[in-house]
């Protein structure tokens, strides 16, 4: 039994996958940037031949594991810049 390309889009599907455009608009960059760090292997991605998406909880992983927490200077101030 031989597994076709509409097998493997439906799979995604059922991963609830995103694609390039829905990723990078999750994301808050542009389609041109989001394949830009696929080809640098900077984003999680999944690829199936020369399909790629994008799983929105490897994404959340992703974008967790970037965040910078707040630190507090003198009297509780933030000594983030503004």
């Amino acid at each position: 039994m031989s597994i076709g390309a509409n097998d493997h889009v439906k799979a995604l599907e059922s991963w609830n996958t995103l694609d390039n455009a829905q990723a990078a608009a999750y994301l808050g960059c542009t389609s041109k940037t989001l394949r830009a760090w696929v080809g640098q292997r900077r984003v999680p991605f999944i690829r199936v031949g020369r399909l790629v998406r994008f799983r929105r909880s490897d994404l959340d992983a992703w974008l967790e594991a970037r965040l910078v927490p707040v630190e507090t200077g003198v009297l509780g101030k933030s000594t983030a810049i503004r």
